[in-house]
Order: C-alpha cells, then sequence, then structure tokens
C-alpha cells in the first residue's frame, strides 16, 4: 500500500519534468525563429495593395483585419463582420496571407474597407496587423483601433449594443473574452485599444519590436499576451464583455447538470466519454486550473453571457473534444438571428473527415 503515494508522486515528478523540457524546448524554438526574423526585410512582405471606397480621412476609429483562407476566398460570414464594424463607423484595413488577392474578393470588400491588403504569410495575425498600421498612419491619431481576425464566426448579435456597453468603462484595452493560460490576457481575435492605450510610449515601443515570427507559440506568447501585459504595467484599466470568472460558473452550471442528467439516465453512464469529459472540466474548475473559454465553455458564453462570436476552430476541427458541439446552430438560433447558413457553407467547404453538425 505505501508503494502507491510513491508511484503516484514519481509519476507527477515525470510529468512536471516532461512539461518543463517541451517549454524549454519550444523557448528555444521561439527565439530562433525571432533571431531568423530580423534578417526579413518588412518592405518586401507586400505583394499587392488596392484602395478600397472608404477614406480614411473621414473616420476616427479604424479596425485592422487579418485574413487566411486556403483557397484564396473571402466567405460571407467574414465579409459580414466586415460589414458590421463599417456600419459603426469603423475604416477597415483588410490583409490576407492567402495565396492570391482575386479581384472578385477586391470588389466585394472595397466598400467597406479602407484599404486590401496582399502579403506574404510570415508573422501570423500580429504580422497582418502591423502591415495594417503601415497604411494607416499613426496609430495614436485614431479614437479606438480594433484588432479582428476571421478565426471566429460572428458577430451573432448585433456589435453595436456591446460597443455602448464596453463604452461606458474606462479601459484602455478591452476584448470579448479573456483568458489565464500562462499569463492573464485578453484574447485578440476581437481586441479594442483606445486612445489612452494608444497613445503610451510603452505600446508604441511595444508595436515598433513585432516582428514577423513564423513560432506560433512565440507570438502567442510574446504578442498576444505582452498587448495585455503592457498595458497592466503602465497601470492602465483592462475588461472584457465575458470575463473568465463568468464563463467559468455559467459553464461549469451547463456542465453539472449535463453530468447530472448523464448520470441519472443510463447506469453506466459515468463510463461514457462525455461524462469523463465533464468530470474532468469541473475537476479542473475546482482546482483553478486555467482554460480556453472559447472552446471549454463556448455554450455559456453565447447564452446566457452574450458572446458575440464562435471560435471556427471548435466547430471545424474541435482539438479539446468537447462533446456538444454539434448543438452550436439551435444554440446560436436561440440568441440570435445570425444566418447560421454563412457558417454552414465555410464548414462544407473547409472540413474535413468530421461532421460538425
Amino acid at each position: 500500500m505505501a508503494l502507491k503515494p510513491f508511484l503516484y508522486a514519481s509519476e507527477a515528478r515525470i510529468a512536471g519534468a516532461w512539461q518543463g523540457t517541451r517549454r524549454a524546448l519550444r523557448d528555444l524554438r521561439g527565439s530562433w525563429s525571432h533571431c531568423l526574423s530580423r534578417m526579413v526585410d518588412e518592405t518586401a512582405l507586400v505583394l499587392k495593395e488596392e484602395k478600397g471606397q472608404v477614406n480614411l480621412a473621414d473616420v476616427k476609429k479604424v479596425c485592422l483585419y487579418a485574413h487566411y483562407d486556403r483557397d484564396s476566398r473571402v466567405e460571407d460570414y467574414v465579409l459580414n463582420c466586415i460589414q458590421e464594424l463599417s456600419k459603426l463607423g469603423y475604416g477597415v484595413v483588410f490583409v490576407t496571407v492567402s495565396r492570391h488577392l482575386t479581384a472578385e474578393s477586391i470588389e466585394r470588400l472595397a466598400p467597406f474597407c479602407a484599404w486590401i491588403v496582399h502579403r506574404k504569410n510570415r508573422g501570423w495575425d500580429f504580422g497582418s496587423w502591423k502591415v495594417a498600421s503601415r497604411f494607416t498612419g499613426p496609430l495614436e491619431s485614431y479614437d479606438e483601433v480594433v484588432l479582428a481576425n476571421d478565426s471566429v464566426y460572428g458577430p451573432v448579435k448585433a456589435l453595436g449594443p456591446i460597443f455602448e456597453k464596453m463604452g461606458k468603462n474606462e479601459a484602455a484595452l478591452w476584448g470579448i473574452t479573456d483568458s489565464w493560460m500562462n499569463r492573464y490576457h485578453v484574447q485578440s481575435y476581437f481586441a479594442v485599444l483606445r486612445k489612452s492605450y494608444l497613445a503610451l510610449p510603452a505600446f508604441k515601443t511595444f508595436w515598433e519590436n513585432i516582428r514577423f515570427v513564423r513560432d506560433r507559440y512565440f507570438v502567442v506568447s510574446r504578442y498576444e499576451m505582452g498587448l495585455t501585459q503592457t498595458a497592466i504595467r503602465a497601470g492602465l484599466p483592462v475588461a472584457v464583455l465575458c470575463p473568465y470568472g463568468d464563463a467559468v460558473k455559467a459553464g461549469r452550471e451547463k456542465i453539472e447538470a449535463r453530468y447530472a442528467k448523464l448520470v441519472g439516465a443510463e447506469r453506466y453512464a459515468t463510463r461514457l466519454p462525455e461524462a469523463w469529459y465533464c468530470k474532468k472540466v469541473l475537476t479542473r474548475c475546482l482546482d483553478g486550473i486555467p482554460m480556453d473559454p472559447m472552446h471549454f465553455f463556448w455554450d455559456a458564453l453565447i447564452d446566457p453571457l452574450g458572446c458575440p462570436f464562435i471560435k471556427r476552430e471548435l466547430l471545424s476541427r474541435n482539438p479539446m473534444a468537447v462533446p456538444n458541439v454539434n448543438e452550436w446552430e439551435p444554440i446560436v438560433r436561440a440568441a440570435s438571428s445570425y444566418d447560421t447558413q454563412m457558417i454552414h457553407r465555410h464548414l462544407q467547404r473547409i472540413v474535413r473527415q468530421r461532421s460538425p453538425c
């Protein structure tokens, strides 16, 4: 009997050592990628640029939008998001790293964009946003700058009331959701930077130091998390529409109800993968282990928390094996009037070897 605690402790030490080794290797790979990025000629990254019908001189707010599509298409859900931002008075600079920028895409985007840019695929979203900022002039000259990308479907709810609600707080940086994974940060798929942050010398230094790094882990840890941490270290307030704590609380209630239903419905339900998943997430909630809310609590975010976006990767790949993802359409329809066929059409084109419905 005394052997079991020893084995458990040994297993924990081995797991900890392995995680430490993985982190060290990731850091090494990221550092090497960052060194290589210093040799990149940033002026040669732009392949094509087209002027849109929006004049940035006429707007006080701008959106930098990062896009990629393996078939070089601009999907309806992307165009819909850009239209919504344009209605709110944002001049959009659209930057794509797709293989081509077709005349059809330019024609669809032009009425709602100030610039449509095609660049080489380096640097992930932050690379696209930095390229976009070359076409806007100084960012601090705008009242607000939105960073957005096509990694989410939506907005499934109108953005106007959300901007009105978030406009009542004094946050220099705000977003839709936040995360405590690694370091606290506003998730950058949709982030709003206000003038108080844009004019900060520390932000200018942060932005100027963005490199076109190929390593995704480096970009997330240095740039996505750095965007929030720069504001926090400067003493500026940060806010989100759907705080992580609220997502955990609402998501936990849904998962507890789901688990109770499973256990009550079938004698051996606790052996089902869905029940195991529920137990795993509930245990992480109790232990305070941070999780990505856009995956683990996606349904609670939409209703009751009012999140206007759903992660594209959740529906197309479901990397965390969340069991109820196929319920996305009735949940979205119950919470909004969003045209879910825009999501269907995209999934029908990109999904392989799995059914998201």
